[in-house]
């Protein structure tokens, strides 16, 4: 990066325990404005419990988060938007049933005496969306677009507030190729055109040679290395990401042993792709007058 890319946030020393469990183990990172900086580590290595600290969601145990400047030991998912903190989950936060327009404004719409404003609601829907590239029409029902063209939906909501940071977990999970090349287009015209810091989290090495500028790997809930991508060899990469690849063999391993199981009980396979692999979904005998509980 060039030197004029200014360091936007600064995580020091940031702890987390659940229940005795440390989590997070005195992680120092930095993002920078104008920088892609990919965010890599196994299941469990603590990446989701950061995100949470930086987007308000999860209340550190310790340690700060310096936000242009302004120091926090914790942050509210309200304060984190205010200092211009935005997160777009794998899960998109989309409703069917409303159009491209009232999604991105879905919780602040905008208002006219009382009524929401459409035609307002449309004419900034278009010019965000021509500010992604994106030819989607703001009245159009979100039911009739892609999971691609929906993922721009979530990026153009995010664009709203204004952010100086916006963090991308796992986009291209569910995308196909050219849905995925559409998609760093994008990312690299936020970064290196709009100096947005972009905390990309996926777990493809190929996006991250192909987009990062910036590499950190987590490990059990501390930072492994941090280093620029293209200072990166061939063996650096192998040798922290190998875990990844372990655990994806476990995961569809498990998975093909469980797969006569499920085909018995109707069960169709669970979706899968080159990134993330379900588990096996096994069925559950749920009892009038009994609770049960489920977890994912």
């Amino acid at each position: 990066m060039t030197s004029s890319s200014a360091d936007f946030v600064e995580i020091r020393q940031l702890r987390k325990s659940f229940g005795g469990a440390d989590v997070l183990k005195g992680v120092d990172l930095v993002f920078r404005l104008g920088e892609i900086h990919a965010f890599i580590g196994a299941n469990g290595a603590g990446k989701s419990t950061l995100l949470g600290c930086l987007s308000g969601a999860v209340e550190p145990s310790s340690g700060t988060i310096a936000i242009d400047g302004e120091v926090f030991d914790t942050l509210s998912p309200r304060l984190a938007l205010e200092k211009g903190i935005g997160i777009i989950y794998q899960h998109f936060q989309v409703v069917e049933g409303l159009t491209v327009a009232d999604n991105i404004f879905l919780g602040s719409e905008l208002r006219r005496m009382g009524i929401v404003d459409t035609r307002q609601q449309n004419e900034r829907a278009a010019a965000l969306l021509a500010r992604l590239g994106a030819v989607l029409a703001p009245d159009m029902p979100l039911e009739r677009l892609s999971v691609g063209e929906r993922q721009i939906v979530e990026i153009a909501r995010a664009l709203r507030i204004g952010p100086k940071v916006l963090i991308l977990d796992e986009p291209t999970a569910a995308l196909s190729d050219r849905e995925m090349s559409a998609l760093h287009d994008v990312v690299r015209t936020l970064a290196h055109a709009e100096n947005i810091a972009i905390v990309y989290v996926t777990h493809l090495i190929d996006e991250i040679k192909a987009i990062a500028d910036c590499v950190t790997v987590l490990r059990d809930g501390a930072v492994v290395w941090t280093r620029p991508a293209a200072r990166i060899d061939s063996r650096q990469r192998r040798q922290p990401l190998r875990r990844l690849r372990e655990e994806r063999r476990r995961i569809a391993r498990r998975r093909r042993e469980a797969e006569p199981a499920e085909e018995a009980h109707g069960s169709g396979p669970a979706h899968q792709n080159d990134c993330r692999i379900m588990d096996a979904v096994r069925p559950a005998i749920v009892r009038t007058g009994a609770m049960t509980s489920v977890y994912a």
